[in-house]
């Protein structure tokens, strides 16, 4: 979990809030961690698949 969580944070502070310090809404701020999860979630699974295939 700590691993995630730091590459959740690495995520949403450059590439989802370069340009934005405030919210406008909450929305907007839980849709930034959603999409930067789904980027997370997306590279982990590549990564799962690769090890399997090395056994």
């Amino acid at each position: 979990m700590p691993s995630l969580n730091s590459r959740l944070n690495g995520l949403v502070n450059t590439k989802f809030t370069k340009n934005k310090k405030v919210f406008p809404t909450d929305d907007a701020a839980l849709k930034s961690i959603y999409l930067a999860a789904q980027q997370i979630r997306k590279k982990m699974g590549k990564s799962k698949i690769r090890l399997v295939a090395n056994l």
